[in-house]
């Protein structure tokens, strides 16, 4: 009998798929699978996910996109998205559809992560750019912050260190224009913890 509860159990997992919880959870992309393929995570919270293996373009099943489609690969092994908005994420491999992935994004105690409660937001206008943008940095804490660049498949194309960025109350321009058009992110890192992502377009 008890044999056979443990066989239903393992049974139940298999068919139920892989599941965590976790504050930023990482997933990892090998052997044509998203392992865990199921997270739960709190509002303001990131997945970032690790090639191992394969070439796999991730696609959002979501309308708008949550993330612009990327392929991960041995140059560019991670991408991060942070989640501000509670709701079901559900996302696949364009070049294999049988394999998918879904992120659960409940509202938490506060819907923040603990810098965005400490009044920290990053600003970056205007948006789309043409190339020259200005970044806001608001903070209310003495922590040391750095801002990546990264293009949509992750890859950092420009990183504004925290002795370059403005105090508070003012603004940093940064020029962009030798990158090309398209859709970039731009990331506020906090001892290379990721606070915020946004999505940033460039037109030419």
């Amino acid at each position: 009998m008890r044999k056979t509860a443990t066989l239903f159990g393992l049974l139940a997992c298999f068919f139920l798929g892989q599941h965590v919880q976790a504050a930023n959870a990482t997933v990892t992309i090998s052997d044509f699978a998203y392992s865990p393929n199921q997270v739960t995570i709190n509002a303001g919270e990131s997945v970032t996910w690790q090639w191992s293996s394969g070439t796999h373009p991730t696609m959002s099943n979501s309308t708008p996109s949550a993330w612009a489609t990327f392929t991960l690969g041995s140059g560019n092994p991670t991408f991060t998205q942070v989640f501000n908005t509670p709701g079901t994420y559900a996302y696949h491999c364009t070049a294999h559809p049988a394999m998918t992935g879904t992120i659960r994004v409940l509202a938490g105690p506060t819907g923040l992560g603990e810098d965005q409660q400490k009044g920290t937001v990053l600003i970056a206008y205007p948006n789309p750019a043409s190339g020259l943008l200005k970044l806001a940095l608001q903070t209310s804490g003495a922590e040391k912050y750095e801002v990546r660049f990264t293009n949509a498949i992750g890859r950092t194309v420009k990183t504004i260190s925290a002795a370059e960025l403005p105090a508070a109350g003012k603004d940093l321009e940064v020029d962009l224009s030798s990158l090309p058009a398209g859709i970039y992110f731009y990331g506020l890192w906090n001892q290379d913890k990721l606070v915020e992502n946004k999505r940033l377009i460039l037109s030419k």
